[in-house]
């Protein structure tokens, strides 16, 4: 409480429940919140929800095999209300998911600059040429040798590679993505295969 006014959560999260169309449980009565500074951690067996919370959270979830029931309120804006264009302008502008496997985090028929570029102009209002420098300077900034050639190069498996062993440090430092909630998915599985725990 500052001044006797109450302090709003980033994101809000009650009653989230996730069923296939099938009526298969996948999560259930999920609630948490998290205010400016916070870090949550969810933690769980494999296969107990984690991703599909995020997913849910993303509205990444496909609706011709799911239902999901529930309020999600990002900054005092309930996702589940926003329309598919909307949504699309908060992420990774106010929300943003790191993947499991950065390998996979480009799709292999673009350009790895494409994508960059389209991700930059979505969240910041600015020329093709802006966007291009922003992202050249984010592959400098995880120390990717020649950004020119990883900018024009198709997202096959070595170029994602490239890219994908600074993806971490990538997705905190691009000049435009400064999402207020970030969600990393199984960000500790690299430190667990070092002792085989």
């Amino acid at each position: 409480m500052r001044g006797g006014a109450r302090i709003e959560p980033i994101l809000a999260v009650d009653g989230l429940t996730v069923r296939t169309k099938q009526q298969v449980t996948l999560i259930e009565e999920v609630s948490f919140s998290i205010h400016a500074g916070q870090i949550l951690g969810l933690v769980g067996e494999s296969g107990c929800g984690k991703t599909v919370t995020s997913l849910a959270l993303m509205r990444l979830l496909n609706p011709q095999t799911t239902q999901m029931t529930g309020d999600i309120t990002l900054n005092g804006k309930s996702i589940q209300s926003l329309s598919e264009r909307a949504v699309r302008t908060i992420r990774g502008g106010e929300i943003a998911f790191i993947m499991q496997n950065p390998m996979s985090a480009f799709t292999p028929v673009y350009t790895i600059g494409h994508q960059m570029i389209e991700t930059i102009q979505t969240h910041a209002r600015c020329s093709k040429r802006e966007a291009k420098q922003q992202a050249m300077t984010a592959l400098e900034e995880v120390n990717l040798t020649d950004p020119a050639r990883v900018l024009k190069a198709l997202s096959v498996r070595t170029e994602r590679w490239d890219v994908a062993t600074g993806h971490d440090r990538l997705s905190r430092c691009a000049p435009s993505e400064r999402p207020d909630c970030r969600r990393t998915d199984d960000s500790a599985r690299r430190l667990q295969s070092k002792d085989g725990s």
